[in-house]
């Protein structure tokens, strides 16, 4: 949480809204462990289809035909 975008949230007496900067908080943490869990499925499956494709790519180019003079 970021003290300069927060604005100073207060109660009909006067007094800081404590539970508003809680759930705030809580808000954002859980958005960013979303993230988190997000990046650390799709990191796995990005490296195995990048692995899957250059595999791929290399047995084409061997089974490729020999270039014609």
């Amino acid at each position: 949480m970021k003290t300069e975008t927060i604005e100073i949230c207060r109660l009909n007496n006067g007094s800081i809204d404590i539970d508003h900067y809680i759930r705030h908080c809580h808000r954002e943490r859980s958005v960013s462990a979303h993230r988190a869990i997000g990046h650390s499925f799709n990191m796995p499956r990005k490296l195995i289809e990048k692995f899957f494709l250059r595999w791929v790519d290399r047995n084409l180019a061997r089974n490729a035909p020999e270039p014609a003079e």
